[in-house]
């Protein structure tokens, strides 16, 4: 358990650098899928045909959801954390 200030401080600066890492990836899954569907041609040889048309577009739709709620949290941490110091 967490015991005093500093160990909660460490925490929580475990779950920000959590969710800033993942939202960085999401957003360059985003970036990298939505080029593929429109410049597929250069992606599909950047990733040797492992990112295909399809897949882009299911990857790129799957992902909105996932991104709203890393960026909710990657704004509200912040927030959450001075009105927890107050």
């Amino acid at each position: 358990m967490v015991k005093n200030k500093s160990e909660k401080t460490d925490v929580i600066n475990i779950v920000k650098k959590i969710i800033q890492w993942t939202l960085f990836t999401i957003v360059a899954l985003y970036v990298i899928t939505g080029l593929e569907m429109t410049q597929f041609q250069l992606i599909e040889k950047i990733t040797f045909g492992l990112l295909g048309k399809a897949l882009s577009s299911r990857i790129h739709t799957n992902l909105l959801i996932p991104f709203l709620i890393l960026l909710i949290g990657h704004m509200t941490t912040p927030l959450w954390y001075k009105l927890k110091k107050k």
